[in-house]
């Protein structure tokens, strides 16, 4: 039998003939032989353009011993180990004939709660960083998009799939699938990034063909609910992987899931009230804080994170020092985040972040008058692009250092107060306190370097080539270098 893979591109559909969690013969001739072919298979590819291709690459993860039996149970009855991630790959950058042309930014996806019949945004984010020769990938969120367990009721007369949308499935004795959801979030993208990066044998090559592997940098974005897991996945890999995780954006996301608009979350369908949502954060807040306290060091890290992440804890009801231990490892990392808010999001608020916002700050846009999802809001048609094009500036800068003014006159004060030429100068300063002659001239940088010799060891002939670099980087802000010298004597006197 030919198991034909359509393409949806034009509407954005989930085709759920890429789901492994169907196995019931129920669901449009999906059966058993279906299943066995995608496992076959490495790739599907589905969609070209002539600026991107769209495929789908499939994916497994099988190690689930973190979490309890119960919730285990679920992931493996349910198909949760196996998925396609879905991949836009920029044309211009894979088909370079140099290896070292080829693609060496990525950015990992991860969707919002409930997403589960559209991939809408990330074919139009996945299209735009690809036009720019960005690659990306989806890595959609158990129980989300082609991970989602269908709802056979086709009919009166066919069973009703227990699973309709996921926030009526986590409930229950599976309450906390929002909490080791979140861990399997990032335990899945720290392996999708090994696999990477190792070129692992059942990959077949995929991303060793296509990657400049060598010069690779990784960054984060997540939509609402994703952009929590990204920020969690950015801080868990980042330290350990300083060069190859570069940035981190999200996307109208609310650190504190009980302040949500529950009710405007897939409209109707959703079974919550204000309340029963209310209660069920609180009974998954005080599982968390039981793991906290009960918990093995690796166990308790991440619930800290996710409790971080997922609760408001407004102040005074809350572990102030594991708030701020958390608040400062971000604050590390403020350069590389980025967050993108909606002025007019229903859903979450504007003002969400300002929690774990450090003194520092996280980069920000805000976008005013459109609502939560930006594809179905009209007034996003305005912004969109220019939205996606703060990401990619954002990305293409993000971890590359600059020189301000205000840091080369520390640097250079270091080392220029320490010579014969600065001494000299600031003693004809004090006894004018006019302004001196402005030349500066080859002469006065040989003195300078012919100064530092006296330094022990190595120590002068670093510091003499540090300060020759710096001496021409500073006419970016101080055309006259006297007159930078005499802002040092100024604030040094």
């Amino acid at each position: 039998m030919e198991y034909g893979i359509p393409s949806f591109y034009t509407s954005g559909k989930v085709d759920q003939r890429y789901s492994f969690a169907c196995p019931k013969k129920d669901f449009n001739g999906y059966d058993k032989g279906h299943q066995e072919f995608l496992k076959s298979e490495n790739i599907l590819t589905d969609y070209d353009s002539s600026n991107h291709i769209r495929i789908m690459k499939r994916f497994h993860h099988s190690d689930t011993s973190f979490a309890p039996e119960v919730i285990q149970g679920a992931w493996k009855e349910d198909f949760q180990e196996d998925m396609y991630l879905r991949c836009y790959l920029p044309k211009k950058k894979i088909t370079s004939k140099s290896k070292n042309e080829r693609v060496n930014k990525l950015i990992i996806m991860f969707n919002g709660l409930n997403e589960v019949m559209h991939f809408d945004l990330y074919d139009i984010l996945g299209s735009q960083f690809a036009n720019q020769g960005i690659a990306s990938i989806l890595l959609p969120t158990p129980y989300h998009l082609n991970r989602r367990v269908p709802d056979f009721e086709m009919s009166r007369k066919k069973m009703k799939y227990r699973c309709h949308i996921p926030t009526d499935y986590a409930s229950g004795e599976l309450e906390m699938m929002y909490y080791y959801n979140f861990k399997k979030s990032i335990a899945e993208v720290e392996l999708l990034i090994s696999q990477i990066v190792s070129n692992h044998s059942s990959n077949n090559g995929f991303y060793s063909s296509l990657f400049d592997l060598d010069n690779l940098k990784i960054s984060l974005l997540g939509f609402s609910l994703g952009g929590l897991k990204a920020i969690g996945s950015f801080m868990k890999l980042k330290p350990d992987n300083p060069e190859l995780i570069q940035s981190c954006v999200t996307w109208n996301s609310e650190p504190g899931l009980e302040d949500v608009t529950i009710e405007k979350i897939n409209g109707n369908k959703i079974k919550y009230t204000r309340k029963t949502w209310l209660d069920l954060m609180k009974s998954i807040k005080t599982d968390l804080n039981g793991i906290i306290k009960k918990g093995n060091p690796s166990e308790k890290s991440y619930a800290r994170l996710c409790k971080w992440l997922y609760f408001s804890q407004k102040k005074g009801n809350r572990n102030e020092a594991e708030f701020e231990a958390l608040r400062d490892r971000l604050s590390g990392y403020s350069n590389n985040c980025l967050s993108i808010q909606s002025a007019s999001d229903s859903i979450v608020k504007v003002s969400s972040f300002d929690r774990i916002l450090t003194d520092v700050g996280l980069h920000r846009v805000i976008v005013p008058g459109v609502d939560h999802i930006p594809n179905e809001d009209i007034k996003w048609g305005e912004w969109l692009t220019r939205t996606v094009g703060n990401v990619i500036h954002f990305i293409n800068e993000s971890g590359k250092q600059y020189y301000s003014n205000l840091t080369i006159e520390d640097e250079i004060k270091t080392i220029l107060i320490k010579t014969e030429y600065y001494k000299t100068r600031q003693i004809k300063y004090s006894e004018n306190k006019e302004e001196l002659s402005p030349d500066f001239s080859i002469r006065d940088l040989d003195s300078i370097r012919t100064d530092l010799l006296n330094q022990p060891g190595d120590q002068g002939s670093t510091e003499r080539q540090k300060f020759v670099e710096l001496y021409y980087v500073s006419k970016a802000f101080y055309p006259r270098f006297t007159e930078l010298v005499d802002k040092i004597i100024k604030n040094n006197t």
